[in-house]
């Protein structure tokens, strides 16, 4: 039912659910083979959804520039390899280019229609720009046209968070605490979604401030497509506390600061929602351990992350 794309950012389709034709299937695999597919295709041709993208309710149009820096710092990666140190080249243009090619192919085993992908392809094959940098942002962007071109995408919303990336935390066993991530954010809910030039696009907040301050960790959509779990932080307002003056917290890493931060913030607690930002309640509750990261079961159930064995998470 959902994915993880580039880093952790949750990608969750609301509307889209595919109808099984073996009566034997349950509907909600084919929910997950929708996304795992998309899952492919996102690292496959990598189209460029990251965390390090802005989405501004304010501002619908994509921005250009932020996608083109992080498949920049996707090449970045690829001058590490094997391929890049052989054929001594700074962007994975040939590789680039034969995955779209092949990406094509599938496109149309898949019925869309030729007239769509034939000019896209033509423009991949040849060679444009003579600089290195120009001529991989040309084809990272006619890949993201087949991208969009791709049937199971057939669906109009997309769920997602929004908050400030997490900070590194020296113990592995605490890196999930309230404190390593700043206040802020919502779960979001991304209308037209596979808009090439983002027209058209529109992002709503569902929480809306019902919490207070806080922060988001771990979401799942509901078989049903009309509410959502997550567990969420609630934490002081950094700018009114002056031990938050600097981030991260001088110290933050000592056991010490850990066990005082662990006795004066909230544990994160599971809540769900309704997708129209209504019916918000909290489902679990502890004074000291924190529940997080829940996810529906088929049957309706919801599991999820907690501290409560007293070790570490279970």
């Amino acid at each position: 039912m959902y994915c993880l794309c580039n880093e952790g950012f949750k990608i969750i389709i609301i509307d889209k659910i595919m109808k099984s034709q073996n009566p034997v299937t349950p509907p909600h695999l084919f929910k997950y083979a929708v996304v795992v597919v998309f899952l492919i295709i996102c690292v496959y041709v990598m189209t460029g959804y990251s965390v390090n993208r802005q989405w501004d309710s304010r501002n619908s149009v994509i921005d250009r520039s932020l996608i083109e820096v992080d498949w920049l710092q996707q090449a970045g990666s690829w001058r590490n390899s094997s391929s890049a140190v052989k054929d001594n080249t700074q962007f994975p243009i040939a590789e680039t280019r034969e995955r779209l090619m092949i990406f094509a192919d599938y496109l149309k085993e898949q019925g869309v229609a030729a007239s769509k992908i034939v000019p896209v392809e033509k423009e991949i094959a040849r060679t444009v720009e003579k600089d290195e940098k120009k001529e991989y942002l040309r084809l990272r962007h006619l890949g993201r046209q087949l991208v969009f071109m791709n049937p199971l995408l057939d669906f109009d919303r997309l769920l997602f968070v929004k908050r400030f990336t997490q900070q590194t935390y020296p113990d592995i066993c605490l890196n999930h605490m309230p404190w390593v991530s700043r206040p802020g954010g919502d779960i979001c809910i991304l209308e037209n979604p596979f808009s090439v030039d983002g027209k058209g696009q529109k992002v709503t907040t569902i929480i809306n401030n019902q919490l207070g301050l806080g922060h988001i960790r771990g979401i799942d959509l509901h078989w049903d497509g009309d509410k959502v779990v997550f567990g969420y932080a609630r934490q002081p307002d950094w700018h009114t506390d002056p031990r938050f003056n600097t981030w991260p917290i001088p110290g933050y890493g000592e056991r010490d600061i850990g066990h005082e931060l662990r006795l004066t913030q909230k544990p994160i607690h599971i809540f769900e929602i309704n997708v129209d930002g209504s019916g918000l309640h909290q489902v679990t509750d502890h004074d000291f351990w924190s529940d997080l990261d829940p996810a529906y079961m088929p049957n309706g159930d919801i599991v999820f992350v907690s501290e409560r064995c007293g070790f570490s998470l279970q």
